[in-house]
């Protein structure tokens, strides 16, 4: 809104805190409505570049500025680089990156992190029909039968590139295809996947008896429209501080529920709240 300020002042109009001109609020306000639009698409394209569980607020900032950029390589607004800095001034701290640079923010594939190399994942059906009837219901329900067999192939011949434990069934737990325009008009297909997995671990390894706990894994994939791998966003079931992390929270929870009946009310809300943060 420089110029619009800039304009109005040539004009004799006051500053900041004195009264605007009618058609200069409306034009205000619709550039602030427009800016705001742009923020959100920014923030709900993110969505897809999410890791399948447990996402931190640092990920939330990695799947942005990897999102937009993908879209708008230039960022010509400067959008990114005030997300960027609007979450180091709050002192929110992306794990595993050198720095706040955009090049160090994104996510990357299994070829820049030195895991083994990744082929093709030939095969998979990008098109969804979207008339509604019988046939166009079968015709999807069948491709989308075919995707996930491919890809559990997938990701079973390369699991130890993707961040999962070939010991482990994995399951493709959701997948689809994304189209996208650039404000440049370039159109980009993409297919994201959530690959899960999920194993039985004692709250108390010290104990024999100890009651057990479902700990849960896994990678969100984004292959681009010829199924190439572009990005490995992990949540690794094999990670041991997660693991030391996740029994720590079911260790408090488990002592808070068996005190509630001696405490206050707020024990249980306190559960409860965790809970929700947890996706349960």
């Amino acid at each position: 809104t420089r110029d619009l300020m800039k304009i109005a002042r040539a004009g004799g109009a006051e500053g900041a805190s004195g009264d605007l001109h009618p058609d200069l609020a409306e034009r205000l306000a619709r550039e602030a409505s427009k800016t705001a639009a742009q923020f959100v698409n920014i923030c709900i394209r993110a969505l897809d570049y999410f890791p399948p569980i447990d996402l931190q607020f640092g990920e939330f900032l990695r799947a942005v500025v990897t999102a937009d950029s993908d879209l708008v390589p230039d960022d010509p607004y400067g959008y990114r680089a005030d997300l960027v800095g609007a979450f180091r001034l709050r002192g929110i701290i992306p794990q595993n990156v050198k720095s706040y640079s955009e090049e160090a923010l994104r996510w990357r594939g299994p070829d820049a992190t030195g895991k083994p190399p990744v082929g093709r994942c030939t095969g998979l059906q990008y098109g969804i029909l979207k008339t509604f009837d019988a046939t166009a219901e079968n015709e999807n329900e069948r491709r989308s039968e075919a995707n996930g067999e491919r890809l559990n192939a997938f990701a079973q011949k390369n699991a130890a590139a993707l961040g999962l434990d070939s010991n482990l069934p994995i399951q493709a737990h959701s997948f689809h295809p994304i189209h996208r325009i650039s404000p440049a008009g370039k159109v980009i297909v993409d297919f994201v996947v959530e690959f899960l997995q999920q194993r039985e671990e004692p709250l108390d390894p010290e104990l024999p008896d100890s009651p057990k706990f479902s700990f849960r894994g896994g990678s969100t994939v984004i292959f681009d429209d010829r199924g190439e791998v572009r990005y490995v966003i992990e949540k690794s079931i094999t990670n041991q501080s997660r693991l030391r992390q996740q029994r720590e929270f079911q260790l408090q929870q488990f002592n808070e529920s068996a005190l509630a009946a001696y405490g206050a009310a707020q024990v249980e809300q306190q559960v409860n709240f965790q809970l929700i943060h947890r996706g349960a």
